[in-house]
Parts: structure tokens; sequence; C-alpha cells
């Protein structure tokens, strides 16, 4: 099935896609198919996270999935397969080792002063500003999730 749209069940786009994926359980039905309900799975995860995580849980903007988000669906397609909660476990663990699977989209406010200051940086280190800012980025963020059982 179609995934929602914003992560809002109620928004009127997913009340059009209520019909259209009550549509495909039924020709799935009628043709005697599997049928990956990703929209049920989707809702469950952004209902069972409403107030928990500000944000998006699933997208990284309302539509285009983040890792989670694919995570899910092949969760969803997978299941539909017939694979066992414990299969299931197991590649979850193996898809959270997958390199570079997250990306996150940083904004940073600079003055024109410090931007230049950060581009000879990264001249030195014969890097572009956004490779050198992304490699910084992934070292705060290690030392921040490393930190957080603490």
């Amino acid at each position: 099935t179609s995934t929602m749209i914003r992560e809002d069940a109620g928004n009127a786009e997913n009340q059009k896609l209520a019909a259209y994926n009550a549509f495909l359980h039924e020709l799935a039905k009628e043709k005697k198919t599997l049928i990956a309900d990703l929209n049920a799975d989707m809702q469950a995860i952004v209902k069972a996270n409403a107030g928990k995580i500000p944000g998006n849980v699933l997208t990284a903007d309302g539509v285009h999935m983040n890792a989670l988000g694919n995570q899910m669906m092949a969760t969803s397609i997978l299941r539909a397969f017939g694979l066992t909660d414990a299969q299931l476990a197991q590649a979850r663990s193996a898809w959270n080792e997958i390199p570079d699977a997250a990306q996150l989209n940083v904004k940073a406010n600079l003055s024109a002063k410090q931007f230049e200051m950060l581009r000879e940086v990264a001249a030195r280190q014969k890097k572009s500003v956004d490779d050198l800012v992304s490699k910084e980025v992934s070292k705060a963020i290690d030392a921040l999730v490393s930190g957080a059982g603490k």
C-alpha cells in the first residue's frame, strides 16, 4: 500500500489514499496475492511515537523516507513474504550497521567571515567545506551518542 503523506493520518491527502489503499487490499484479495500494508505499518509507528519525537519519525520531509522509514518499508515487505520476527530482527540488526544509511540536512548560519575562515581550513586539509563540516558533524554525533548512555 501507499505510505502516508506528511505523517499525519488525518490530512486530506491521506484521506484520499485510504480509498486507494482499500482498493489495493481488495485487488490483492481478488487476485490471491500477498500485500505489504506499508500504510498501516507507517501509521502504527507514527502513532506510537506521537509526542515523543519532535518532527518527522520516518520521513526526511514528510514524504521521502529517512533511514528508519526505509527499514519500516523493507520490514513490511519481508513480513508479507513470510519472514519470522527473528529473521526480521536479524535483518534489522544488519541494516543498523550499514554506513551512510542516514543523512542529515544540517543548516549552519555563518557570517561571510566565518565561511571564509572555514573555507581556508578546508583548503589546508584539501577538502571542500561540505566534506570538512560533514566529517566534524559526524565526530560530534559520535561524541553525543557515546555519552547518551551516561
